[in-house]
């Protein structure tokens, strides 16, 4: 009985030591009237996406349209969207929390 408690800690910690990415953090920047570009580009991943937003736009993925201004938050499911950038200044720029 002893030796499976003990092998269960031994897997359970090991486990525990394993390095796991479980959290990714995007930078997008768009300009006016294109999509907007993702760094890093991940596309095989995917889960709970916090966005914050900059600026004076409109973006659009999904058949979902959020207006900012000056600054936004939003969350969505998925992979990452391929995200639509309306601008009257020029620029879209966009930071996103992806949770696993």
């Amino acid at each position: 009985m002893c030796h499976y408690v003990f092998v269960f800690l031994v897997a359970a910690v090991v486990a525990h030591l394993l390095p796991k990415q479980s959290h990714y953090t995007f930078q997008g920047v768009g300009v006016n009237n294109n999509y907007i570009q993702w760094a890093p580009n991940y596309k095989d991943i995917h889960g709970m996406i916090w966005f914050h937003a900059f600026g004076n736009c409109t973006l659009s993925f999904d058949q979902i349209k959020v207006e900012v201004s000056n600054v936004r938050f939003f969350h969505a499911y998925g992979p990452m969207p391929k995200m639509y950038c309306e601008s009257e200044s020029g620029v879209c720029k966009v930071v996103a929390h992806l949770i696993t």
